[in-house]
């Protein structure tokens, strides 16, 4: 006599993978946020001007931005469209300027460097989340 039985565990697995995936881009795309607003408030080496009898510490090229108004460090928005994509914005119209430059200014890339700095820990965290699912 020959009993075979089968257990499908692919449903467990996926769900435990979809779930654990879920977790790790919601949390890279919180700590890429954190990450550049760090970098905002970090002392700048750029030129210095007053206004309104206030000194401002502008950016270098290549710096991330000064915070002046807190227009762009405040304006950060995360969504998570799906388990697997998140997307990590700003609201403040010159984000992009900003992070790219235009032909009057140097770029101050702020969201490029957090990503960057953001991936080594995503990855280990999406390898980590496979493993336990095995």
């Amino acid at each position: 006599m020959r009993i075979v039985l089968k257990v499908n565990n692919l449903p467990r697995i996926r769900a435990e993978i979809t779930d654990g995936l879920s977790r790790v881009v919601r949390k890279a795309a919180l700590d890429i946020v954190a990450h550049a607003q760090t970098e905002m408030a970090r002392p700048k080496s750029g030129r210095i001007y007053w206004r309104g009898g206030y000194a401002h510490f502008a950016s270098a090229p290549g710096e991330a931005p000064a915070i002046d108004t807190g227009a762009l460090v405040n304006s950060f928005r995360v969504v998570q469209e799906t388990p697997r994509r998140a997307i990590v914005g700003v609201a403040a119209e010159h984000g992009v300027y900003t992070e790219e430059g235009t032909s009057r200014m140097e770029p101050r890339p702020y969201l490029r460097p957090a990503a960057e700095a953001v991936w080594p820990e995503f990855e280990r965290a999406v390898r980590e989340v496979v493993r336990r699912a095995r």
